[in-house]
């Protein structure tokens, strides 16, 4: 039953994907998981910080011994267990990350309380002015040092890993355009500047476009933005490019059919990948169908399943793995 099962969905991931093989066994993994299949002893992700107390301080150490963890450009923003681990000892620490919390991303929110520790902990001569938002060597065996002290235990650890381990962390309420906003804030963090992320400068909330004057300009080096007008150019394009794009390719009958959190759910998707991704691209081509058919599970196993990957690069994102993990969640909550 089992081989049978594994062969027919890496057949599914074939066709959806082509000729990748490298990557047939996360899709496995992570498709059985969607729909209940669990494997014996199977191991967890390498890139998940675990309830292990011995465990966590091994990631911090290594990492001190690997040289530190820096903050990541846009493009680079990509979920990693030593993020994660930073960012649960930070809190524990008394480092809050009241807006983005432990998301495994290293932006402006866990530059700016790495900062805060380093001008608490560490001499002026240990960190180097432009290293201040870096987790230096020093400052990761100084945090260690520190966790120690305050006998940090188990269930301390356990408290900020366990919502981690779905998309039940993320509290959704409002309308479809709510919902929509509140999960992109989540995985695309603000930046007041652009960077060159893939085939674009992107800032604000991740986005090429700004709004200025009631229209979308293309971002530029130059382009900067307030929280306010990340938000509004946000809006304005859930409400007037993604929501009406996405809902015109499934058609108003498809689309009305869905809740609030399944249409939420495709606009987050489409933010990521481009609106146009129900007709343009086979992976969704397969959701719509699903849709069409009236079978949300497997909607949401091909979101689940959907791109990973940057769009001109091909470089593997982990941080998209989780996102897809918790929209596909989301469709069918």
């Amino acid at each position: 039953m089992k081989k049978t099962l594994t062969e027919e969905l890496k057949r599914m991931h074939t066709m959806i994907y082509g000729e990748q093989i490298v990557e047939q066994e996360d899709f496995v993994s992570s498709f059985l998981k969607s729909i209940g299949f669990s494997k014996e002893d199977e191991p967890e992700k390498a890139d998940l910080v675990q309830d292990d107390l011995e465990s966590f301080y091994d990631t911090l150490e290594s990492a001190a011994q690997s040289g530190g963890i820096s903050e990541q450009q846009k493009g680079g923003m990509s979920f990693q267990k030593e993020v994660e681990s930073l960012q649960i000892a930070l809190i524990l620490l008394g480092y809050d990350l009241p807006r983005h919390g432990v998301d495994g991303m290293f932006g402006p929110e866990t530059a700016e309380a790495v900062e805060k520790f380093n001008e608490d902990h560490l001499e002026e001569e240990e960190t180097e002015k432009e290293l201040m938002t870096t987790a230096t060597p020093e400052m990761l065996n100084k945090v260690v040092d520190l966790l120690k002290q305050k006998d940090i235990t188990s269930e301390d650890l356990k408290k900020l890993v366990d919502p981690l381990k779905g998309g039940g962390n993320i509290a959704l309420s409002g309308s479809w355009v709510d919902m929509a906003k509140q999960m992109i804030k989540k995985f695309e963090s603000f930046s007041p500047t652009p960077s060159w992320d893939e085939n674009a400068y992107r800032g604000g909330y991740g986005t090429s476009k700004k709004l200025v004057n009631g229209k979308l300009e293309d971002v530029t080096a130059d382009t900067r933005w307030t929280e306010p007008e990340a938000d509004a150019t946000l809006d304005y394009q859930i409400k007037n490019t993604f929501g009406p794009v996405i809902a015109n390719q499934l058609g108003s009958g498809n689309w009305e059919k869905l809740n609030d959190k399944q249409k939420a759910s495709l606009v987050s998707l489409g933010y990521n990948v481009g609106p146009y991704f129900l007709t343009a691209r086979d992976f969704g081509k397969n959701i719509k169908k699903a849709i069409e058919d009236g079978d949300m599970e497997a909607a949401a196993a091909y979101i689940n399943a959907g791109p990973t990957t940057g769009a001109s690069s091909g470089r593997v994102y982990a941080g998209l793995a989780k996102r897809r993990g918790i929209e596909s969640e989301l469709f069918l909550s």
